[in-house]
């Protein structure tokens, strides 16, 4: 069993994924957790430099965006009906988009289009269940992936995610599947451009990156059964995953 450790021996040194700060676990009055804008208990990112350079680069950028556009990034991290259908069109390209769609589309296109590029490949997570990533992946394969990809600093969130797309069912009041077939997948992007939502998110502790859609991807390294153990539920259940290494083209 690989640990998500040995998965970064690789990366330059990293310090600890999880750092208690008083100041990003916020407390009630009777000195009980309580939660931040209800996005739960923050973590750092596994490489907190990197969350500073992407901040560094686009805070300028992403502060001078017009009200339209912020309401539009917004809407996108709350995961809005018109997003989930926008993606959709997207990825199974049934015909042409509805006019609506279209104009979204090129809105969040541009705006991720015309970010400031990061000034070096940046590591973003997300996490899918197996029939989200393309079959037969193998490594030097370059793929496309279509539909807008919500991206994490913090690996966590992609670990988490991948655990519930596989395991429980949303429309279903998150009641669990039925036993599926192979773990999640979990990418592990080496990404060179997108934008940075956390200053406009309604849940800045997903720190979020998104990367546009049909974007180019080279399959850098594949790694079965790795074991990732959450900090935030409370039995630090191991989550297994098959973890792809992606360099953003």
């Amino acid at each position: 069993m690989t640990s998500v450790a040995t998965v970064l021996k690789w990366d330059p040194p990293l310090i600890a994924v999880w750092k208690w700060s008083e100041a990003q676990h916020p407390r009630d009055q009777g000195g009980r957790f309580t939660h931040e804008r209800f996005g739960g208990v923050a973590t750092i990112a596994i490489h907190p430099d990197e969350g500073k350079l992407v901040a560094q680069t686009q805070r300028r950028y992403v502060s001078r965006l017009d009200a339209e556009t912020r309401k539009a990034l917004e809407d996108y991290t709350r995961y809005t009906p018109e997003m989930e259908e926008l993606n959709h069109a997207l990825r199974f390209e049934r015909g042409p988009m509805q006019p609506a769609l279209q104009a979204l589309n090129t809105q969040l296109h541009r705006v991720i289009a015309n970010a400031p590029s990061f000034p070096k490949p940046v590591t973003v997570w997300r996490g899918v269940d197996t029939t989200g990533a393309p079959p037969r992946m193998k490594t030097g394969d370059r793929i496309q992936l279509k539909g807008y990809q919500s991206t994490s600093l913090d690996p966590e969130q992609a670990f988490t995610r991948a655990w519930a797309s596989a395991n429980v069912d949303p429309e279903q009041a998150w009641t669990p599947k039925a036993k599926v077939p192979h773990p999640p997948i979990v990418f592990r992007i080496r990404a060179t451009q997108g934008l940075d939502l956390r200053s406009v998110s309604i849940l800045p502790n997903e720190q979020e990156i998104l990367l546009g859609t049909h974007e180019t991807y080279m399959v850098r390294k594949i790694q079965h059964n790795v074991t990732f153990i959450p900090s935030r539920n409370f039995d630090h259940t191991p989550i297994t995953a098959t973890v792809i290494d992606l360099d953003q083209q």
